[in-house]
């Protein structure tokens, strides 16, 4: 039996940017977090923060290329400056750099990504629409007593070599490492691997001499719901609070630069 993927809305958009219009660039380095999933999580999800960044900046007139580098962890981080641009698309070296990954660290699964049971788990979500929030709810602390670590945590050593790397590839750029969302529902253990990697991020950040944005007072403070079914990744809500924190710190890069 095959289970079907549905398409990517997501698959080839690189932001907006109108013609003989001046467009900012930004290069995302992370997992899917950039997407807005408002109930199942999956590739069948459009962008999120990146395109409320776009069109915020396309509504006053300028625009805004995004080239992304999709990484789930550290370990796959680029290292080599060709490998760091690979995938980039972008037409200039970017104003601003936000390196978000870490989250699966904290990640515990029951069935292994991609196989049969996993890849049907998938498409009963998708089916079920926002039914799948409620279903989580209910699910997710059984599988984060009885899973496994989705990937063992190595430090930070692969990151803080990464930040090196895209320093000195782009000297003028503003580099920001954010960290990963907090999960609305986590069982102790959870909770501190979340918290290791959160401080261990921060004190890496620190180090390599670049800034460091935690979007969760602001995602927490909101009355209203910030996440998909997972209670992680965000929605179209959660996407405009992030966008909210980023557009700042571009425009300070943009004329800084």
């Amino acid at each position: 039996m095959s289970v079907l993927e549905p398409p990517d809305p997501s698959r080839g958009w690189r932001g907006i940017v109108h013609d003989g219009r001046p467009a900012q660039r930004l290069a995302i380095y992370g997992d899917c977090s950039w997407r807005a999933m408002e109930a199942a999580h999956g590739t069948h999800t459009p962008p999120g923060y990146p395109m409320v960044m776009a069109e915020r900046l396309a509504g006053d007139g300028s625009g805004l290329e995004v080239g992304f580098g999709i990484f789930g962890w550290y370990e796959g981080l680029p290292q080599t400056e060709e490998a760091l641009t690979e995938h980039l698309k972008l037409t200039g070296a970017p104003q601003l750099v936000v390196v978000q990954l870490g989250a699966i660290y904290g990640l515990r699964r029951v069935l292994s990504d991609n196989n049969r049971l996993d890849r049907l788990r998938g498409a009963v979500a998708r089916a079920l629409g926002p039914l799948a929030i409620q279903v989580s709810r209910l699910t997710r602390p059984i599988g984060q007593r009885l899973g496994k670590p989705a990937r063992a945590y190595p430090g930070t050593a692969q990151l803080e070599s990464f930040l090196a790397l895209a320093q000195r590839t782009w000297p003028a750029a503003r580099i920001v490492v954010m960290a990963p969302f907090p999960r609305h529902i986590a069982s102790p253990e959870v909770r501190a691997m979340e918290a290791r990697v959160h401080d261990e991020q921060e004190a890496a950040a620190a180090r390599a001499g670049v800034e460091f944005l935690d979007c969760a007072p602001a995602l927490l403070a909101c009355t209203e719901r910030t996440t998909g079914a997972n209670g992680y990744n965000l929605n179209a809500a959660g996407s405009r609070i992030v966008a909210d924190q980023l557009l700042p710190l571009l425009a300070q890069s943009s004329r800084a630069a």
